[in-house]
Parts: structure tokens; sequence; C-alpha cells
């Protein structure tokens, strides 16, 4: 069991401006974390965020929509796969991709994140805190992945949002339940 989440994040445009620009609506329904569905938030911070949760929700929230979205402005597509130990963050503008990191953990275990493009400046220091721990574990022989950990803090330090934890400034049923 893991989490199965894609996530498209906006800078600096309404939760409205981006359920208009998919064609989704909000169902009315309020929820305090993320469970099987879709769903949209706005952070205190000025990120809106769309949600799939599960193989169905993520099967909405995709690199087209990231692409369809990001003119309405700067927009990062994060996507985590526990089960498999996949996780990739991009970054899209005007419609195109301009940067991605891509982890793979499925075929040999800890691997390097393969980076596309001008990485964001926070990268060096999350993948240097990333493999000390890892070499602290043991390296490639320890049964722990931080370096996993890389694209989701990566995400955590650009949108302040992580789907594994609950993002910072929320009320209690800060998730709303949307969809097409």
């Amino acid at each position: 069991m893991g989490f199965h989440v894609a996530a498209v994040a906006v800078k600096n445009a309404s939760l409205e401006s981006v359920l208009t620009r998919v064609g989704w609506s909000d169902s009315g329904e309020r929820a305090a974390f993320i469970e099987t569905g879709v769903y949209a938030v706005a952070l205190p911070n000025g990120w809106t965020v769309l949600v799939g949760s599960g193989w169905d929700g993520m099967g909405k929230v995709t690199d087209e929509l990231a692409a369809h979205v990001s003119h309405l402005g700067e927009t990062i597509l994060l996507s985590q796969e526990d089960t498999s130990m996949n996780a990739m963050i991009a970054a899209y503008s005007g419609g195109r991709e301009r940067w991605s990191v891509l982890y793979d953990g499925s075929t040999d275990g800890i691997s390097t994140p393969v980076v596309t493009g001008p990485a964001p400046a926070e990268l060096p220091a999350i993948t240097a805190r990333c493999a000390a721990e890892q070499a602290r574990e043991g390296g490639k022989d320890a049964d722990v992945d931080h370096m996993y950990e890389i694209v989701l803090e990566l995400g955590l330090a650009l949108v302040g949002f992580r789907p594994d934890q609950d993002p910072e400034g929320l009320g209690p049923e800060g998730f709303r339940v949307v969809g097409p």
C-alpha cells in the first residue's frame, strides 16, 4: 500500500480560474485529507493545487492538464507512486515543459534522479541532504530509499505541498472534491 497521487499546482491563479480552465466543477463537498478521488485546494502561499489520488484520480491529473493550465501561470506537476517507487516533478509555462526531475526506483532499487532542463536552485541542497541520509542508513544496501524523497521534497520546497503530508495553514476541511 502507498500513495498513488498526481498533483498540478498553479501559482497566483484562483481556484475558480483553474477549475474553469480545465472544465471542472466544485462538488461542494469538503475533506480534511486526500482519499481516492480528485480534489482541489487553495494554499495560503498563493498556489492552487489539483490532486488526483488513486489510479483513477491520477489519470485525470496529467502532463497534458499541466501544460493546459500553465497558460494561467507558473505550473508544477508532481507524481508519486509509492508502490513502484517512481516520482516525478516538472515545471510548465506557456503550454511547455521547462524542466523535470524523474526518480525511478522500480528497476534497480536506489538510484539517482534524472534531470532535464535547468532544474531549480533548491535541487542540489535537497539532493545532498537525501544522499547524506541514504549514506547514514547504509547506502544502496539500506532497507530505505531516501533518494526517492528528492522529488517530493522539491515539490514541498517549491509549492508548499507534498501529497503524503498535510499542507500548513489549511483548515480542517481545506480540500474540495472536484471533477469533470
